[in-house]
């Protein structure tokens, strides 16, 4: 599997983005539905990110509600164009279907789970982390961890898509060493740029740069790549 996307897309000006009006965005307890009608009642919530909250479905999805004012016309024409090109990979929550309220609007996606514990917090934070959360662990296992998020991101890479915020905190890991990339939503591909990244795994040349302003290189990504390992 490889170019779903295209490689030299010019880059889409999210500031010219419309918010979508979603001032009472479906909870925890409430139904949703998929185009085919289909309802889903969002259970527990488990993430809430800046954009979003994550919600449990069943024991294989999530779904993903966009907050009041953070869903515009151009995160749903980017939802389509990746919902319309589907990437698999087991080690990627790839956005398998746009998900609408009772009122037939457009409110976030549906995803794979993503199962084991936030990397930056599992392998980075705190002192000594991995003795503390993953004992029986030696250095192969990280290699492991290592390698795992490489496939991934070769894949990404083949079919011209850049994670664009790669970082600690998008990453799950699990006590056998597979990973789970998430936010899969801010990737940049097909000309929409990534409007988020951390200054660790930033290169130079883009530091203090806003990030929707331009598209990031392939020679970019692999800083945060290295970066990331070299942390690993």
């Amino acid at each position: 599997q490889k170019n779903a996307f295209s490689k030299n897309a010019p880059l889409v000006d999210l500031s010219e983005s419309l918010e979508f009006s979603t001032q009472d965005p479906p909870k925890s307890g409430e139904k949703v539905f998929n185009s085919s009608g289909k309802s889903f009642l969002l259970g527990e919530e488990v993430g809430d990110g800046a954009e979003g909250i994550v919600f449990k479905v069943d024991d294989l999805n999530v779904c993903k509600i966009y907050k009041s004012n953070k869903f515009t016309n151009l995160s749903l024409r980017k939802l389509r164009i990746m919902t319309e090109n589907q990437i698999s990979h087991d080690a990627i929550c790839w956005p398998n279907e746009i998900i609408f309220n009772a009122q037939d609007f457009p409110v976030g996606y549906l995803m794979k789970k993503a199962k084991g514990y936030e990397l930056h917090k599992r392998l980075f934070f705190g002192p000594k982390p991995i003795e503390k959360n993953f004992p029986d662990w030696d250095k192969s296992n990280l290699v492991k961890v290592c390698l795992n998020i490489l496939d991934a991101i070769e894949l990404l890479h083949l079919n011209n898509v850049l994670v664009g915020d790669l970082n600690g905190r998008n990453i799950m890991v699990n006590e056998d060493c597979s990973v789970f990339i998430v936010d899969t939503d801010s990737f940049q591909l097909e000309g929409y740029p990534c409007p988020m990244g951390q200054i660790t795994f930033t290169p130079p040349e883009i530091q203090k740069k806003e990030f929707k302003t331009f598209l990031r290189t392939v020679e970019q990504e692999n800083f945060a790549i290295a970066t990331l390992i070299f942390m690993i």
